[in-house]
């Protein structure tokens, strides 16, 4: 981040481990990125949405170019620039099962129904076994994904597309999938074209 001060990023950590806000506070610190963090100023609220996020140059500007979202057990009071993910994102279904011919977008979680101001569209595929009546997932491997291109361009913006269809004007914010480096940069040239811009 200090190469590239015009660098805004995102982390969406899923806390499989269950580490308070406090214990993953020193990982930040001891990298220097904790300097970058991003803590708003804002109360949550009742409607989870509406907030007065600031504009990337707003971000760049503060050299605020850090956003952190934890989806269990955050606490601003311990680290304020460490933000509950559900109180600001809900995420469209994530276990889409093998073969995918349409990708869904409708809210998946929290599933409370209500809209928050950040969306994730997800963009995994899992293969299912079933063993004693349990289905058990697993995420496809990279030749997999590879060999039925999900992760190529036509199945991005399809997915894309779909989703602006059920979302209308609300922006979906961050894309996510497995093997970004699988479908000859489509992740990318898909990014480029949502935001305007020409993948050169």
């Amino acid at each position: 981040m200090d190469a590239n001060p015009r660098e805004i990023i995102t982390l969406i950590i899923e806390n499989v481990s269950g580490f308070t806000p406090d214990e993953l506070r020193p990982s930040f610190e001891q990298s220097g990125i904790a300097t970058y963090a991003y803590a708003p100023d804002f109360a949550p609220r009742d409607t989870h949405s509406g907030y007065a996020w600031p504009t990337l140059e707003q971000l760049i500007g503060k050299n605020q170019r850090l956003v952190t979202f934890l989806d269990d057990k955050a606490d601003v009071a311990q680290v304020p620039y460490i933000l509950p993910e559900w109180e600001y994102v809900v995420e469209i279904p994530y276990a889409n099962i093998h073969p995918v011919e349409n990708f869904p977008c409708n809210q998946d979680r929290p599933r409370d129904g209500v809209a928050r101001d950040l969306v994730v569209m997800n963009h995994f595929v899992y293969n299912r076994a079933t063993l004693a009546g349990e289905n058990i997932d697993t995420p496809l491997t990279a030749q997999q994904v590879k060999d039925h291109g999900y992760n190529e361009l036509a199945s991005l913006d399809t997915h894309w597309q779909t989703c602006k269809s059920v979302w209308g004007e609300r922006a979906l914010n961050f894309i996510t999938l497995d093997y970004y480096d699988i479908g000859n940069g489509s992740i990318f040239q898909l990014v480029d074209q949502i935001n305007g811009f020409s993948s050169a």
